[in-house]
Order: structure tokens, then C-alpha cells, then sequence
């Protein structure tokens, strides 16, 4: 617990990123892939079907950044694994 002097400030990222409710672009590639499947997951616990596209988008910029060499190829699989489910479970509530 704060004591009554200490406030919050803003924590720095590692990467020198300002960490936000958005993933930071200065992390190092496979940092953005976890936060982005991370945000993406978590999405889908809410069981809400309007968060299923904010998912999706999450799920998609992180295909994106997977492509990156520096990513590991089982990683990118498991987005492509994500992508695919999210896509399948959408397709069935419509």
C-alpha cells in the first residue's frame, strides 16, 4: 500500500517504452507478440462477443510482428493456431 507522500507515476518500460493500455513499440519484437497474444487472450475470457474483434485485431498485429526473424517459428504458429480458432468461433456465432 502507498503511504500518503508516495504517488504513482508512470512506469518506464524496459525496452525505454512507456508502458499504456496499447502494446509499446519500442519492445523488442517477441516482447510485442506476447503482450498482443496476452491482450488478445484476455479479450476472449470476457466471453463478450463485441470483444471478439478487438481480439481478432489484437491476434493480427501480432502475425505481424511474428514475422519479424527474430521470433521464434513455434511462436508464430501459435498465433496462426489463435487466429484460426478466433476465426472459427466468430464463424459460428454468426
Amino acid at each position: 500500500m502507498l503511504a500518503r507522500s508516495q504517488t504513482c507515476r508512470p512506469v518506464a518500460a524496459a525496452s525505454g517504452g512507456t508502458l499504456t493500455g496499447d502494446v509499446s513499440s519500442a519492445a523488442e519484437p517477441p516482447e510485442r507478440v506476447r503482450n498482443l497474444l496476452l491482450q488478445g487472450d484476455n479479450l476472449l475470457k470476457s466471453a463478450r462477443p463485441e470483444r471478439l474483434k478487438r481480439a481478432l485485431e489484437a491476434f493480427e498485429k501480432a502475425r505481424g510482428v511474428a514475422a519479424d526473424p527474430s521470433v521464434d517459428p513455434r511462436v508464430r504458429e501459435l498465433v496462426e493456431r489463435r487466429l484460426t480458432s478466433l476465426r472459427q468461433l466468430m464463424d459460428e456465432g454468426a
